[in-house]
């Protein structure tokens, strides 16, 4: 057996709320590379909504997943429902369906969670699903499970690292900018990933970091290892080996990341965690400022909502250190 792992991060951009950076690691039969993964799963998962419309025109009992890149899974105006639905059937083919805000974070970001200091987080009730039906989640994991049974295909947990505001703003100061924070950030999850299972040989496909292309030192320096030789680094792609617990280790730096279904999976769990991350701290502010319109915590909306949020936050003393990014 060997694994692939994918990551991906959610949030990198904004001023509010925090930074996911979102992993999958699939454990696969030795006779199945880690890239045709989606292609072995074909007939249960899809990674377009053109597949998606193509399988439900066919007919049959049961419509595949959509497991995508976050963006072709959810936008404003579709909503939760695709993205939340994927997302809450993953965790429930080893975990009880999270259904508090408590429940999600300590079954898909246990390392991270959400800083209990800030007054949106203090006596939160958030009931999941929020867009899904709980039957239509139990389903699709049901489905899910005997597929991997199937397929000689293992799923672990997805699992997510948050860097909510305050610590994003020590680890900027820390690392000097933050595109060396979403790096470190990244391979330190995916180095968390190969120290708890057994070892095997691996492949970890990551979305580049803010156009970075060169990867070696980094890699040298995470991994504590002697040696990191590199197959190739360009604009499109970087690629890697290690040898890491005895094992060689492939990584490859994608600038479109999200074509390999792990990566896919991370996407979309780093995107749904940001998005529920928000809902609290709108309606916390909402609850405050009369007809205040919610954010998404991107620069130019963030300053508009700084504003109108602005004298309350004064009354509150609440410190721009913990609430608002320094870059």
């Amino acid at each position: 057996m060997h694994y692939v792992l994918g990551t991906d991060e959610a949030g990198y951009g904004p001023t509010l709320g925090p930074l996911l950076v979102g992993s999958s690691l699939w454990q696969l039969p030795d006779e199945l590379p880690a890239t045709l993964l989606a292609t072995k799963l074909a007939q249960h998962v899809v990674m377009s909504r053109e597949a998606l419309t193509e399988a439900k025109q066919r007919g049959g009992t049961v419509a595949p997943l959509l497991l995508a890149d976050s963006k072709v899974v959810y936008s404003p105006a579709r909503g939760l429902v695709d993205l939340e639905l994927a997302i809450l059937a993953l965790a429930a083919l080893q975990h009880p369906v999270p259904q508090t805000w408590h429940a999600l974070w300590s079954t898909f970001a246990p390392q991270a969670l959400p800083p209990a200091d800030l007054p949106w987080h203090q006596a939160l009730e958030l009931a999941l699903p929020i867009a899904s039906a709980l039957p239509a989640i139990e389903r699709t994991a049901s489905e899910l499970r005997l597929t991997f049974r199937e397929t000689g295909i293992r799923l672990f947990t997805p699992r997510a690292r948050a860097v909510f505001p305050g610590e994003f703003n020590d680890l900027v100061t820390r690392y000097g900018n933050k595109a060396s924070l979403l790096s470190t950030v990244t391979l330190e999850l995916a180095r968390s990933w190969l120290d708890e299972v057994p070892p095997a040989p691996a492949t970890i496909f990551c979305d580049k970091h803010g156009g970075r292309s060169s990867y070696a030192a980094l890699l040298q320096q995470l991994f504590d290892v002697g040696l990191v030789r590199t197959l190739h680094e360009g604009r499109a792609e970087s690629r890697y080996q290690i040898t890491y617990r005895d094992q060689p280790i492939e990584l490859v730096f994608l600038a479109k990341g999200e074509s390999q279904l792990p990566t896919a999976v991370a996407s979309m769990l780093a995107k749904y965690l940001r998005e529920v991350a928000m809902i609290p701290l709108n309606r916390y502010w909402q609850a405050l400022v009369p007809g205040l319109r919610e954010t998404a915590g991107y620069p130019e909306d963030a300053k508009r909502f700084l504003a109108a949020i602005e004298p309350e936050r004064k009354k509150l003393r609440l410190a721009d250190h913990g609430f608002i990014r320094s870059r």
